[in-house]
């Protein structure tokens, strides 16, 4: 009994939890989703939200160019030697880089847009740029931050700052349908600029409180300093 008790409490098995809900919850906030959508819009602009997320999801994993997985590795090195300061360091480092990307395949897309829309007769996906663009930005950030929670072993933050923007995004998909009104492309893609957008803001603000050598560790170092 106590051997299971140190399996059940031990950060490995944790760690494992967290991860099996946070993907359960994922396919089942995907069907919600899908459910909601389908009741809020029509066929033709189910299809093209669809598209208009998936074009946005492309343009987040080149910007992002992998560095949501190496920044677990190089993050838990610094942490387990206590080097604070260089894991925000690497932090700034790949969130600018991250940046930098998402604004080189921005101009991209924005270069081939109007010829995409003009040989498919995709009209949507000109007029949906600037939202794509930035959709594409908020996203490839909020790819990092299951890589920065991991790398400090926050796999509770971990598994919350994954799917806080598709529960904000869902919330609002519900409460639309609850209202029975039936919404445009151009509501729900804005819906979910700004459900991932707050999502990632969220995270961030909590990695400058939250986690160590940040604000709320830097006040409790100096009430122990005052205390003494």
């Amino acid at each position: 009994m106590k051997l299971f008790g140190k399996i059940l409490n031990s950060r490995f098995f944790r760690g494992g939890a967290f991860v099996s809900l946070n993907t359960v919850s994922g396919v089942a906030f995907g069907f919600a989703q899908i459910a909601l959508l389908g009741r809020l819009l029509p066929p033709a602009e189910l299809g093209a939200f669809f598209i208009v997320r998936s074009t946005a999801s492309l343009g987040a994993a080149f910007g992002s160019f992998g560095i949501n997985q190496m920044i677990v590795r190089y993050i838990s090195e610094h942490v387990a030697r206590g080097e604070h300061g260089d894991a925000k360091r690497v932090i700034r480092s790949t969130t600018v880089t991250v940046v930098a990307m998402c604004f080189l395949v921005g101009m991209v897309f924005l270069t081939v847009n109007g010829f995409l829309a003009d040989k498919t007769g995709v009209e949507f996906l000109h007029d949906q740029a600037p939202t794509i663009i930035a959709l594409m930005l908020a996203m490839a950030l909020e790819m990092l931050t299951p890589g920065i929670f991991r790398g400090y072993k926050e796999f509770g933050r971990m598994a919350l700052y994954t799917q806080l923007s598709r529960v904000l995004f869902v919330g609002v998909l519900a409460v639309a349908a609850a209202m029975g009104v039936k919404y445009e492309l151009k509501f729900v893609t804005d819906t979910l600029l700004w459900s991932t957008a707050l999502g990632v803001v969220f995270s961030f603000v909590d990695m400058q409180v939250r986690l160590p050598g940040g604000v709320h560790s830097i006040c409790l170092s100096m009430r122990c300093v005052n205390a003494a």
